[in-house]
């Protein structure tokens, strides 16, 4: 499938997974894992913000995820949740990240 179409298709479902309701059992799931976050995270995917309500509120999260609807409720959880977070909108194959090692 093509990437725009598919970037396309994740915009219109933006609205539904913002509304689904997790099954208690995979919130905690997500309090176990992401509950255990520390300094700058790098969240690929990230979708509507989902782990947000877990993550301590020191952590330093970067999002990434392809679509900009996704993007756009990512960024508005994490300023409900209180969250120190940098959203990138981009294909995960074409973000460069690099780290200068002196």
């Amino acid at each position: 499938m093509d990437k725009q179409r598919l970037i396309n298709i994740f915009d219109r479902q933006a609205t539904q997974y913002d509304k689904k309701r997790e099954d208690p059992k995979q919130q905690r799931w997500r309090q176990n894992l992401i509950g255990h976050a520390k300094g700058n995270v790098l969240e690929l995917a990230v979708g509507t913000g989902a782990n947000f309500p877990f993550y301590p509120p020191e952590v330093k999260i970067t999002a990434a995820d392809f679509s900009k609807a996704m993007i756009d409720k990512a960024r508005q959880a994490a300023k409900d949740h209180h969250l120190n977070a940098e959203f990138i909108c981009s294909d995960m194959e074409e973000i460069n990240f690099f780290r200068s090692i002196v």
